[in-house]
């Protein structure tokens, strides 16, 4: 095996960064009350079949009064469901976090509906986009030595960053 001539670019690379957001439970659920994020809208009703066509059901917990239990089921439909986010609960049972899947700009998606509850903000936010660049591609600065590895895609915001002690 010989070495394999590795194109180095001196850089800096900025890491992609997953978009983030909260939604707190406020009120009961009742039919028909949406929670949209980005392009997916959920919609509350006791069966599919009252569910306005392309949106998703969301049944469980119509009429509960408990913060827990809606958002509990919420959050068991958004990570079945959802194509864009994964759910998980945030500081206290009533609040539901959600984070995008793609790191970037892109997960920075408008969120609504009229769901008994409220968006910190009305989308999710943070998202950054990384140094975009080809699969096995070498970068320095100053004071690292940065990779990407050869995963899926042609193109990575994935950096990897070298540390350690040089031994003389």
């Amino acid at each position: 095996m010989g070495l394999e001539k590795a194109r180095v670019l001196k850089i800096t690379p900025i890491q992609g960064v997953k978009a983030t957001g909260t939604w707190t439970h406020t009120d009961l659920l009742v039919t028909g009350t949406t929670l949209i994020i980005g392009s997916e809208t959920y919609q509350a009703n006791a069966d599919s079949a009252g569910v306005t066509v392309g949106n998703i059901a969301f049944g469980t917990g119509l009429g509960a009064t408990c913060a827990t239990s809606v958002n509990i089921a919420l959050i068991a439909i958004v990570n079945a469901s959802s194509a864009l986010v994964t759910a998980a609960t945030g500081a206290s049972a009533s609040i539901m976090t959600l984070e995008y899947l793609t790191a970037g700009e892109v997960g920075n998606v408008h969120c609504t509906g009229s769901a008994t509850g409220t968006w910190a903000a009305t989308s999710l936010a943070g998202g950054v986009n990384g140094t975009v660049a080809k699969k096995g591609t070498i970068a320095v600065d100053a004071s690292y030595l940065y990779f990407t590895k050869d995963d899926n895609d042609v193109f990575d915001q994935n950096w990897y960053m070298v540390t350690g002690t040089l031994l003389t």
